[in-house]
């Protein structure tokens, strides 16, 4: 079974807790290549996105009814949350042979996993609508309405919670959809297996501003490290003013003794310049490569290219001197392709030692739009707030106006280098936090350090 989905087959598929990650392979692969998803209740959008919103809707109406109706020839995954037999066996009783069952984390075994609880199955109950049957179970079994329960919601997620209650009052709690609810044996020994929720960055609220096609990985790794990430971009990309230029210089790359490169955004808009020309890595054949620091040399890397010299930082003072230093008295033409706006100290400092500069932008840097959005997820409390780059700064701040200053008091503002930091102050904004190493996963360790540090 390691196809994808088949023309008229159903799969009844088991969504998991909640968490992307735990997701089974087969589901994975389902929902990329199923016609249409049925999206179940208590399914994460951080899951159902793994399907194109166009073939993804929710559950409306009567499932069985669809499933009976739809175009023979089309494959229809439906997505239910956790294991996929408990709430979708109904629909296997008379279903033709062309259906396959894929199993999904149970949200009992999330629970104990992720909230330390013992795995005491007669002491553990999930969610059924309420929980009567529960309550009903466990008075049967002798326990008082003045036992200790607890209640655990969204586990293996940044929002899981834990509530303390007891079993008299459990039965008018409400019963969200994956809640699981402990008493008696599941609960010993809680406090000593307890790990997700300890965390530094457990649950907190990280509003992430770079560029929308970069901030899957950022959110992923903030999830990964049970804070919740909001994805509000503040500036996007585009191709450059003048394209011809750039192609231009490519046709001169034999011309060229160093490529200069002070980002991954860089090197990601000069190698789609690179396949319109009909060009690879090969072109750089006479020159050396220069990287503003390890990410941008990493893109360089993905594409076949390694850096001859690499700033140790994401600064541009320090990428001048580390070119200067290992160029010696080695001078010639410098190619340098970046963003249409960006500050010019680098080809000002090349310029003035000597270098020809042909500074050449390979793409634009504009506002976002989502003004509305991101006052919303403001005023409903964030914890931190990232900025990767001065124009991530610029952009938000001009967005918010007056009230960006007041609005951001109180958050933990995080920057991935002193040029973005040294942005941020001059906006009067307090920086806590400015990562040693100018990457993405670096600015997630400096921030999970603060709060390490904080808790400690």
């Amino acid at each position: 079974m390691t196809d994808g989905a088949k023309a008229g087959w159903t799969y009844l598929v088991g969504a998991g807790p909640g968490d992307p990650e735990l997701l089974t392979r087969r589901a994975a692969r389902l929902l990329a290549t199923a016609d249409r998803i049925l999206v179940g209740p208590g399914v994460t959008e951080a899951v159902a996105s793994l399907a194109p919103d166009e073939r993804r809707s929710l559950w409306r109406g009567d499932v069985e009814a669809f499933l009976r109706d739809r175009d023979a020839e089309r494959s229809v995954v439906v997505l239910a949350h956790g294991d996929a037999l408990p709430s979708l066996t109904s629909l296997l009783e008379g279903m033709a042979r062309a259906v396959e069952v894929v199993c999904g984390v149970d949200p009992i075994a999330a629970a104990v996993a992720f909230a330390g609880l013992a795995p005491h199955r007669h002491a553990l109950a999930h969610a059924t609508g309420d929980w009567s049957k529960a309550v009903d179970g466990w008075r049967a079994e002798g326990h008082g309405d003045d036992a200790p329960v607890v209640v655990v919601t969204d586990a293996s997620l940044p929002t899981q919670r834990t509530h303390a209650t007891t079993l008299g009052r459990l039965a008018a709690m409400p019963a969200p959809v994956g809640a699981v609810a402990a008493i008696g044996a599941a609960l010993d020994g809680r406090e000593k297996r307890r790990w997700f929720d300890r965390w530094p960055l457990f649950g907190r609220r990280v509003v992430v501003t770079r560029p929308a096609h970069q901030i899957a990985a950022t959110a992923d790794d903030l999830r990964r490290r049970g804070a919740e990430p909001l994805a509000h971009p503040t500036i996007a990309l585009r191709p450059p003013p003048n394209p011809p230029a750039v192609l231009r210089a490519i046709d001169r790359m034999d011309e060229v003794d160093l490529v200069v490169f002070t980002s991954p955004n860089g090197v990601d808009w000069f190698w789609r310049a690179l396949d319109e020309a009909e060009r690879d890595a090969r072109a750089f054949r006479r020159a050396e490569v220069a990287a503003i620091g390890p990410a941008t040399a990493a893109a360089l890397r993905g594409r076949g290219v390694r850096a001859d010299i690499v700033a140790p930082r994401f600064v541009a003072e320090e990428l001048a001197t580390a070119i200067l230093d290992a160029r010696g008295e080695r001078r010639g033409r410098v190619l340098l392709p970046r963003a249409l706006v960006a500050r010019e100290v680098l080809p000002d400092t090349l310029r003035e030692a000597g270098f020809e500069v042909d500074v050449v932008p390979v793409y634009e840097t504009v506002p976002a739009s989502g003004t509305e959005a991101l006052v919303a997820t403001l005023d409903e409390g964030v914890d931190a707030l990232l900025f990767t780059s001065s124009s991530t700064v610029d952009n938000l701040v001009a967005r918010l106006g007056e009230e960006a200053k007041p609005r951001l008091e109180g958050i933990t503002i995080a920057s991935i280098g002193p040029i973005t930091t040294a942005t941020a102050e001059g906006h009067g904004l307090t920086v806590s936090v400015t990562a040693d190493v100018s990457t993405g996963p670096g600015l997630v360790d400096a921030l999970e350090a603060h709060y390490a540090a904080g808790s400690a």
